[in-house]
């Protein structure tokens, strides 16, 4: 199991990336959660298998076709049991 905390910067609020954040990673059956931050950025927490997590990483340097990713910043972090992706408001 492996568990990432990022932030992506760019265009990727009023575009729908969190929904197809959450797509992505119910997906690939990872858990975690999606936010958008005040500053414009979007964080994640994603928790999962090494290879769908990985996946889900590559995924997020260029997100869905509506969003433009500038930056992606991600670290490894610890393990919370979450047993689903979701969109946090």
């Amino acid at each position: 199991m492996l568990a990432y905390e990022l932030i992506v910067r760019g265009i990727v609020q009023g575009v729908g990336f969190r929904y197809f954040t959450k797509q992505k990673a119910d997906s690939l059956s990872i858990g975690g959660h999606v936010h958008n931050n005040t500053d414009g950025s979007v964080q994640i927490y994603v928790v999962g298998q090494k290879a769908p997590v990985i996946d889900f990483l590559d995924w997020c340097h260029h997100g869905p076709d509506t969003a433009t990713v500038e930056s992606l910043e991600y670290h490894e972090v610890a393990i919370k049991r979450v047993d689903q992706f979701q969109i946090i408001r």
